[in-house]
């Protein structure tokens, strides 16, 4: 089982949250973006925008590169 980061996945990718890091990790677990959860990218760039149930967020570059995450295949 392989990890990368939020940032690397295309739109339409669906991951399961395995780690969130860096200064706004606190920030993201407010936000619900919590280990285990399923999150699919909707869109890259800035605001990177994924979903996650019926919540969809904008997400900093720089905060979806500290989420830690699992492929689905």
């Amino acid at each position: 089982m392989s990890t990368t980061t939020l940032d690397t996945l295309p739109p339409g990718d669906t991951a399961t949250i395995a780690a969130t890091a860096g200064a706004d990790a606190p920030l993201l677990r407010a936000m619900g973006l919590r280990e285990g959860m399923n999150v699919t990218v909707k869109r890259t760039g800035e605001p990177c925008i994924v979903e996650t149930g019926n919540t969809r967020l904008g997400l900093a570059r720089a905060m979806s590169g500290d989420i830690e995450v699992i492929p689905h295949d």
